[in-house]
């Protein structure tokens, strides 16, 4: 590029001046992709802390909520099993009830017919 450059103006250039300005401006292009290296690096590095903190309180979300969720349904399933003993209960007790029934019901009906005889 130097050599058209220098051809153009109608001045040679030295092949040593040529390489210094090339290695000059590779050397400045270094420079510029290492501080953007370092700036994308910092940056992605400071993403990665702020995700990893975000996964950890989304870890902790939903370990609370497992543990909400597994008391929730251990209270649900002793209020179930009182509910059924008091069902049962209620059940044995419907059914004395009406065998009572049926017994003073026989009886009566006995009672009747000795009183009709």
């Amino acid at each position: 590029e130097l050599q058209v450059h220098s051809a153009l103006l109608g001045c040679p250039a030295s092949y040593g001046d040529v390489y210094m300005l090339r290695m000059q401006e590779l050397q400045r292009e270094n420079t510029f992709l290492r501080a953007q290296f370092t700036e994308k690096t910092e940056s992605l590095s400071k993403e990665k802390i702020e995700l990893e903190r975000k996964l950890a309180a989304a870890e902790v979300d939903a370990k609370l909520i497992r543990e909400s969720l597994k008391e929730t349904m251990q209270k649900h399933a002793e209020e179930l099993k009182k509910q059924e003993e008091r069902v049962k209960g209620r059940d044995k007790h419907i059914n004395n009830l009406k065998k009572k029934c049926q017994k003073e019901s026989e009886q009566n009906r006995e009672r009747q017919q000795r009183i009709e005889t």
